[in-house]
């Protein structure tokens, strides 16, 4: 189908340290633009770090932010879930996110991603008032003017 190369890069600044994970994915001529390799691009980011909405796209590459540690403990879960011969599975968003009313609508209606104060990128598919509002976008939403 294709092949998916990862890049971790640990990042030590002084307020904050953090994992860069890198996804570059190519997927044959065959499969590019197809259900078939959307779902095969998923797969491979939900097994790296299963929040698929914290990935950021920028065309077939894709990248994320995780705290130091949680690579190697990941790695841990998926020889487990390899071993018991279990898929990866995907943690959906569990807080509501901020963001501009024009791209939520866009977005609602059309099932597209968007990014909301804080940087998460989620597709809208939740009743967001079932849950607890996002600490970060909540601060961020009170500085407007």
């Amino acid at each position: 189908m294709g092949t998916a190369e990862l890049t971790v890069e640990r990042f030590d600044e002084p307020d904050y340290m953090h994992e860069e994970l890198v996804v570059e994915i190519a997927l044959d001529d065959q499969f590019k633009s197809s259900e078939l390799g959307w779902a095969a691009t998923t797969r491979v980011l939900i097994a790296i770090n299963p929040p698929e909405t914290g990935w950021d796209a920028a065309g077939d590459i894709y990248s994320t932010l995780s705290e130091i540690g949680d690579t190697e403990a990941r790695v841990f879960q998926l020889q487990a879930s390899c071993d018991l011969g279990e898929l990866a599975q995907s943690r959906t968003n569990e807080i509501a996110h901020y963001c501009h009313r024009g791209n939520l609508s866009d977005a609602t209606i059309n099932g597209k991603g968007v990014r909301s104060l804080c940087g998460v990128y989620f597709v809208p598919t939740r009743d967001h008032q079932a849950l607890p509002v996002c600490e970060t976008c909540e601060q961020l939403y009170n500085q407007l003017p």
